[in-house]
């Protein structure tokens, strides 16, 4: 009995690992495997070695260009920039899209479906478009 119950565990593992399989093979090769070459590209740079006829030659910096970037003045700068906005943007867009969904659930709501429709035109405009486009007999 104790064989069975392990034997149904062992299929059971194999079954999720097969099926796990390929999400994992997936998120490497298309996250983590882009990052690592990336961290791996920063910590070399370009020497230039007479008139550079035969190219760049990398050499190893180490940290020396992380060091280089956060002392740079316009680097700071516009990381600031870049987390100031997504500090107010990110919270605020999210906080309208939650007032805006509430207010057209609410059965309260006056002109519901006129909202509703204003809501809902941007994403049917285009298509309208596409297809009296593609439909029009040419001459």
């Amino acid at each position: 009995m104790a064989s069975l119950t392990t034997a149904r565990a062992r299929e059971r593992r194999n079954g999720v690992l097969l099926l796990l399989g390929p999400f994992f093979l997936l998120f490497f090769f298309t996250y983590l495997a882009p990052m690592l070459h990336a961290v791996g590209l920063s910590l070399f740079r370009d020497s230039f070695d007479g008139i550079g006829w035969e190219g760049p030659r990398k050499v190893f910096a180490g940290f020396g260009n992380y060091r280089r970037a956060l002392t740079d003045e316009v680097f700071l700068q516009g990381t600031g920039r870049v987390l100031v906005y997504g500090l107010i943007h990110v919270p605020l867009l999210v906080a309208l899209s939650a007032a805006l969904a509430l207010l057209l659930d609410s059965a309260l709501t006056v002109a519901r479906r006129f909202f509703s429709t204003v809501l809902f035109l941007p994403h049917i405009v285009p298509g309208l478009i596409a297809a009296i486009a593609t439909s029009t007999p040419r001459a």
